[in-house]
């Protein structure tokens, strides 16, 4: 399943949904808009590169090729969308070598190597030029508040990390440095060596106009389950020495950041093993309580302040949430005009250029 929460009467809510194991490709960070997608291709022989506007078909398409795909045995990896976590930015068949991605603004992926490994489908030749000149003004002033609102976010953001680096900075001075580093140590040597360290980006959790959400790939795919329970704001410091530790011993990493750029979760498909920081406590294997690395009289003398500092980061956070529902009406509405520009018809000839290989 995956899991979104969304702002409501200044509370944070949850929303569970089923969807197969999926990733998200791009987010939106303390330092703007983050792509992954170089990391999500990298290996494969053939690419597809999608270009066209909103709402012209680009994630239909490639909903449909998943399916196709899978129909005919292939593995398949969807990646979505940060902004939007109900439409997919790619897809990956690695035992095909073969994925299909958008290349749309903010994406913006272009060849490396034209023809020979990438080929750019077009379907901006579907719509109609002419009734999209038509209400340029319309879809200029929609655009533009659109893109107005993401840099305000990312303010927003940033500043979040200012704050969460502050928070950070009190509680480091309480932190048992040497007894977390001795933990992971114990907790990673039954792991054994590994076929040589590689730290991969394949990113679980987003913030866009639906929210916060997670989706649960590593804990679906793992044999075992760690839980890092967290009261102090130091699992991200923990998760950083395991990936350290992680080095020492060879082995493959995925990992996930959250909206700051910091750990939210790893997974090491060697050994089969999640450690997450959202997830059914009921599902997990190990919790890990990283209270035992604080020193609580230590950090008595600074809880104003950092009760303070957390009230302005949520305060700050929920507020770029409430952007996102902005971000959200002015997507949508150029999607309609897009939408009814366009000639669908013409993406069947696109659909099976695209599958031709499979």
């Amino acid at each position: 399943c995956r899991r979104i929460s969304y702002s409501s009467s200044n509370r944070l809510m949850t929303k569970v949904l089923p969807s197969n194991p999926s990733r998200i490709s791009t987010a939106n960070t303390s330092a703007g808009f983050v792509n992954y997608t170089d990391e999500i291709l990298c290996g494969l022989d053939r690419v597809y590169i999608i270009k066209g506007g909103p709402g012209t078909g680009k994630s239909t398409l490639m909903k449909r090729f998943a399916a196709y795909a899978e129909e005919r045995g292939h593995t398949v990896e969807r990646y979505f969308c940060s902004s939007d976590s109900d439409s997919l930015d790619g897809v990956v068949l690695r035992d095909a070598g073969t994925g299909i991605i958008d290349g749309t603004a903010p994406h913006c992926a272009d060849p490396k190597y034209p023809g020979a490994r990438e080929e750019i489908v077009n379907i901006g030749r579907l719509w109609d030029t002419g009734l999209l000149r038509g209400r340029f003004d319309e879809i200029k002033t929609l655009c533009d508040r659109k893109s107005g609102l993401f840099a305000t976010v990312y303010k927003y953001f940033s500043v979040c990390r200012s704050l969460r680096t502050e928070r950070e900075k009190l509680v480091s001075g309480c932190e048992k440095s040497d007894k977390a580093e001795a933990a992971v140590h114990r907790l990673m040597e039954r792991f054994g060596r590994g076929g040589g360290f590689r730290l991969i980006p394949r990113q679980i959790s987003a913030v866009g106009m639906n929210g916060v959400c997670n989706f649960g790939t590593f804990a679906e795919n793992a044999d075992e389950i760690w839980l890092i329970s967290d009261r102090r704001g130091i699992a991200g410091d923990f998760l950083g020495m395991m990936i350290k530790e992680a080095g020492s011993l060879g082995l493959e990493t995925h990992i996930s950041r959250d909206h700051l750029l910091e750990p939210d979760a790893l997974y090491f498909p060697e050994k089969r093993i999640a450690v997450v920081s959202d997830c059914d406590a009921g599902k997990a294997a190990r919790i890990i309580n990283t209270d035992r690395f604080i020193n609580g009289a230590g950090l008595s003398e600074h809880r104003a302040a950092l009760r303070f500092l957390k009230k302005l980061e949520n305060e700050l956070f929920s507020r770029a949430l409430s952007l996102f529902g902005e971000i959200r009406t002015c997507h949508f509405a150029v999607e309609d005009i897009y939408r009814g520009a366009m000639d669908f018809g013409g993406l069947e000839p696109v659909f099976e250029q695209i599958t031709a290989g499979l």
